[in-house]
Parts: structure tokens; sequence; C-alpha cells
């Protein structure tokens, strides 16, 4: 049986566990302990909102200047951030699909009734 006191005891923030998590630069470890503690240094100047990390901010301010750096190749429409892009390219790819599904059918429909 494994120890409560095992499992809960503290460990150093350079344990081989945290070295895995972050093994290029130990100051990422330090930055991302901000969000565990909710330290929040960097806030919006439009709204006041804050963020634990600089790139967060960034990101969230681009919903302020209606900025869309990110636009779909299919239909023409724009994002604010890449992931949301992906997952509306997942609409197309859907629809295209289910096109060939519907072309091969007639294809073969077509055929059978020759």
């Amino acid at each position: 049986m494994v120890d409560y006191f095992f499992l809960t005891r503290p460990r150093p923030l350079h344990s081989a566990l945290f070295q895995a998590a972050f093994p290029l630069f130990k100051g990422h470890l330090f930055i991302h302990k901000n969000v565990h503690a909710e330290v929040r240094p960097f806030g919006c100047d439009t709204c006041g909102r804050r963020f634990s990390q600089k790139g967060n901010l960034l990101r969230h301010s681009l919903l302020h200047t209606n900025e869309k750096p990110f636009g779909c190749g299919v239909c023409r429409k724009f994002f604010v951030q890449k992931a949301h892009l992906v997952k509306h390219v997942v609409v197309h790819r859907q629809r295209l699909a289910a096109l060939k599904r519907c072309r091969r059918r007639e294809a073969l429909e077509a055929r059978v009734l020759r």
C-alpha cells in the first residue's frame, strides 16, 4: 500500500518530475508556476483583465482591436486565434467528404440503372 504522506509530501521544484515537464528552460517552470499561484502580472489596458503570461495578454488584446489574422482559404472567414481556424476547417473537410460520398453513390446508382 502506498503511504499517503509519500503521495502528498512537498517536492522540490527541481525534482525529476518537473525537469521532465519543463526540459528546455528552467525559467519556463517559474513562469508556469504563476498559473497555479494565481499570480497575474500582465493586465489589459482596455478592460483590466489580468493574465499570468504575456502571450495570453497579447492574444486577448486582439479581441479589442478586432484584428483577425487567421483566414480560411475556402470561405474567406477570419479568426482571432489559429485554433479557431483549425476547428473551422474541419467543417469544410466534413462537407467535402460528404459530397464525395454523395457523388460516389450517384455514380454507383447510374451504373446499376444502365
